[in-house]
């Protein structure tokens, strides 16, 4: 895993993953594109492929349709059909055997003139079933003896209220005939029989039964792919035919309905989880509907073969994209390898470390530019090195320095103030005060002292001012043996207790308190002088601790707070990352916090 991300972090790598991603998403998006369009045409196409074939179908449907109706004409243009009619008000005549062979003759010879025609049945008004086959023929005194098809039944019953004179019966059932020799999918069409020699008087009804063969062959030849369906139906949604067999005889399901106005057209609809595309055309002489169901997966299938071949293009686009990728990041890469190799090495302890120039392109030249700052960078650390560490000493004791006249110009004006005032004692006490607290100034070259010296030195401060401020000025200091020892800047507390005096408790008449404290907290030094005098105004406190927080070390002498600003300034020489913070309120006081991390 640290082998697979180290070499990730290489640039090669970073160009070869970057080429291939753009690559592959380029290219799947021009597949997917490519696929829909393909899915799209071969759709488009597919459809009026089939909407012609389904036309076609139609036109020989309604041509055998208008065939059977030839048939009924037959019949009735048939000598002996003619004779039967004559004789229909003769009562010795109906139901007699005569009367039986005369139809009989005149339906065999109609079945024999067409090869799907299966049976005719003639039931007349009286109910007398008479029927011919191509394999037998008989007779019922009265048609409900005989199992007849719920949809024969009703027609009979019902034959004058009729809104057409013919009409198409899906049915895939038959009467029992006698010998059982019947196919089991059927349709017929019954028309009502009009006795044309008598006043067009109603004389029966008529049903041709016909063998579903030439309807199978029609509804075959419309299909556009061997997986798709054809289903015909009648104008009551009653399916003659479906070419899966599952739902011939039965009302067409709602859910493969077609919706309206889109005859001759597509539709997309969902059925037993698959999804189709559905085509509708009305055969308008036979009053039924043909209706074909295209899996939607055939459009893709066909779009995928296309698609495929994209693909293939791509995968061999993307190996050739791979090898150039190659070898051009490799001949951008190295350079860079080499020169990162030469930077990781390089450091103050190894500044000999030179890349080697091979060109004259963008990396030769960040190359060059490296050489170069190697150069400088050697003889600025040799030159400017110990000069850096001289002025660091100079700045320190310039800090420390500028106290001294500040502090003695105040301390002498109080001596001056006092003398007049009071008597001598006072005099001897700040004489014996100054005196330590010069020395401790003067003395030595060091910049830290401990927080015990740094203590005495503040009692000797406050002292004075004391004498100075009299009941005005109360102090205490509180500082734990333990931290006795730990180093702080030279001169950090009187400046602190200083700013509290002068900006505190000038103008105040009541008593003033001055607090000094020290403790840890998380392996820091924290030193707070807190007073209860005047405060800070927001503003004013603000631009104080903008100055404060500011990490450049140059000395800046502000017309106030000059001692915080020298103290912030060595703090930052002398510890890395320590820092002076100040918080203040308005009458409620300020607290100056020195915080030093003693890790460091």
């Amino acid at each position: 895993m640290t082998l697979k991300r180290i070499q990730f972090k290489k640039i090669r790598y970073k160009m070869l993953f970057a080429v291939l991603i753009l690559m592959i998403l380029s290219l799947s998006f021009v597949a997917v594109i490519a696929q829909y369009q393909a899915q799209k045409k071969i759709r488009e196409q597919s459809l009026r492929t089939t909407v012609s074939l389904m036309q076609v179908g139609v036109e020989n449907m309604e041509t055998s349709y208008d065939q059977l109706s030839n048939l009924f004409l037959s019949i009735y243009l048939n000598e002996n059909f003619q004779y039967f009619l004559q004789q229909r008000s003769n009562a010795s005549f109906s139901g007699s055997r005569s009367y039986f062979e005369v139809l009989k003759s005149v339906f065999l010879s109609c079945i024999s003139s067409r090869s799907d025609v299966y049976s005719i049945i003639y039931v007349d008004k009286k109910g007398y079933l008479t029927y011919t086959t191509r394999d037998e023929a008989g007779h019922y005194q009265f048609y409900e003896d005989v199992l007849l098809p719920e949809e024969y039944m009703e027609l009979i019953k019902n034959r004058s209220d009729w809104n057409q004179n013919q009409i198409l019966i899906p049915t895939h059932k038959h009467m029992p005939l006698r010998n059982n020799a019947h196919p089991s999918d059927v349709y017929a069409i019954a028309r009502n029989i009009i006795n044309t020699q008598y006043h067009f008087e109603e004389e029966g009804t008529m049903f041709i039964t016909v063998d579903l063969s030439r309807i199978k062959h029609l509804a075959e030849m419309m299909k556009p792919d061997p997986s798709a369906r054809t289903v015909i139906c009648d104008a009551n949604n009653c399916v003659i035919y479906d070419t899966a067999q599952q739902l011939t005889g039965i009302h067409l399901p709602d859910d493969l309905k077609p919706p309206a106005g889109t005859e001759n057209s597509a539709w997309d609809l969902e059925w037993k989880e698959e999804r189709y595309v559905g085509i509708f055309q009305k055969a308008e002489e036979m009053d039924c509907s043909i209706i074909m169901l295209i899996p939607d997966s055939v459009y893709a299938a066909d779009a995928l073969s296309v698609s495929t071949g994209i693909m293939l293009a791509a995968v061999i686009i993307i190996l050739v994209a791979v090898v150039i990728t190659v070898y051009v990041s490799g001949t951008i890469s190295k350079p860079i390898e080499q020169l990162a190799a030469v930077m990781k090495t390089s450091g103050i302890k190894n500044l000999n470390n030179r890349v080697e120039i091979n060109g004259q392109d963008e990396t030769a030249q960040i190359g060059q530019t490296f050489n170069s700052l190697m150069d400088n960078l050697k003889n600025s650390i040799e030159k400017e090195y110990l000069m850096a560490i001289k002025q660091r000493d100079t700045i320190i004791k310039a800090l420390q320095e500028q106290i001294n006249p500040h502090f003695l110009y105040n301390v002498l004006q109080s001596i001056s103030s006092m003398a007049a005032l009071h008597g001598i004692s006072d005099v001897v006490t700040m004489s014996n005060a100054l005196g330590n607290i010069l020395r401790y100034n003067i003395r030595g070259s060091d910049f830290r002292a401990t927080l015990r010296e740094e203590a005495d030195h503040v009692e000797n401060y406050l002292a004075i001012q004391k004498i100075r401020f009299g009941s005005r000025l109360d102090y205490q200091i509180f500082i734990p043996e333990y931290l006795m020892n730990e180093q702080i800047p030279r001169v950090t507390l009187q400046p602190m207790v200083e700013n509290a005096i002068v900006h505190g408790f000038a103008d105040k008449t009541e008593t003033g308190h001055i607090y000094v404290t020290a403790y840890m907290r998380e392996s820091c030094l924290i030193i707070e002088v807190m007073d209860d005098g005047n405060g800070i105004e927001k503003g004013s406190l603000k631009n104080l601790q903008n100055e404060l927080s500011v990490p450049d070390i140059t000395m800046l002498t502000p017309a106030e707070h000059i001692g915080l600003s020298n103290l912030n300034a060595r703090l930052k020489l002398l510890f890395k990352n320590a820092r002076l913070e100040i918080d203040s309120d308005v009458h409620e006081g300020t607290v100056i916090r020195v915080i030093v991390f003693m890790e460091e």
